[in-house]
């Protein structure tokens, strides 16, 4: 299972200013993407699964007719691991 998703490039507002967001870490069985409950457009839920995708070898997030973070963001890494099992998470990176 995709069990971590990073990169330096993924931030959240917070007070105003852009901070770095972290890692990313999914859970066992259903995963889901929630927006704030204030603010419902334009706050990356569609491209974080974008990026998910792009963790399993799609090309949709680098594809700027579908997406534009490419365009604002420009080269950058997508890191992530798997998991299977009780095995130590694997770690991998693929670059825009």
């Amino acid at each position: 299972m995709l069990y971590e998703v990073y990169c330096d490039k993924f931030v959240e507002v917070i007070d105003g200013k852009p901070k770095p967001r972290g890692r990313i870490r999914m859970n066992p069985g259903l995963n889901i993407v929630l927006g704030e409950t204030i603010i419902e457009n334009s706050i990356g839920k569609s491209t974080f699964l974008l990026v998910v995708d792009f963790c399993f070898g799609g090309k949709d997030y680098v594809n700027s007719n579908i997406n534009n973070a490419k365009d604002f963001v420009h080269t950058h890494t997508i890191n992530f691991a798997f998991k299977f099992g009780d095995a130590e998470p694997d770690y991998f990176g693929r670059c825009t």
